[in-house]
């Protein structure tokens, strides 16, 4: 799910629609967040982690 929030922040920008891009850039960290805070594996949460920096980072 965070992932697909995170390419939507790429097309909503590409669109032109700031809010909606801020939505789904908060939406995907928030999800991000849940995850990190969840029983899942290292894996995974590692790789949370990086989609999180990436999401951070401005993209």
């Amino acid at each position: 799910m965070a992932i697909a929030q995170a390419y939507l922040v790429l097309v909503e920008r590409k669109r032109g629609n700031a809010a909606a891009a801020a939505d789904a850039k908060q939406a995907a960290l928030n999800t991000i967040d849940a995850v990190a805070g969840s029983k899942a594996g290292a894996g995974l949460k590692q790789r949370a982690a990086d989609l999180k920096r990436w999401k951070q980072q401005g993209s």
